[in-house]
């Protein structure tokens, strides 16, 4: 995933903007990333529209195929973009992850490193 991103970053906008008009041939777990790079890029209306794409099509991340660092990391994202931690957290229960268990996690695991 860290080379996808990678890859975004390095693309033309106009290389960004021809994949976004075809988002059905994208895996699903790379249009996050191309959303945060479209974002970055100040293209809010076309991150918008691959967040209307999964909407339409009813096409939802397959989140258990994420580590919990991605997970945490989408979930930053998340609300970073304004999304509200409830509409987050009804996402990933539906897709049998409990936000606040995995977010739990990861605070033990920095305070842990923080004390090594």
């Amino acid at each position: 995933m860290e080379q996808v991103a990678k890859n975004y970053e390095s693309m033309s906008d106009l290389k960004l903007l021809e994949l976004v008009k075809n988002p059905k041939e994208l895996r699903l777990e790379v249009l996050p990333l191309l959303q945060k790079e479209l974002i970055n890029r100040g293209k809010s209306d076309e991150a918008l529209s691959i967040s209307n794409y999964l909407i339409q099509t009813k096409i939802e991340p397959n989140f258990g195929t994420y580590s919990k660092q991605e997970l945490t990391e989408i979930i930053s994202e998340r609300i970073d973009r304004g999304e509200s931690i409830e509409s987050i957290k009804i996402d990933l229960k539906d897709n049998g992850i409990d936000m606040f268990e995995l977010l739990s996690v990861d605070d033990k695991l920095k305070n842990s490193s923080i004390a090594s």
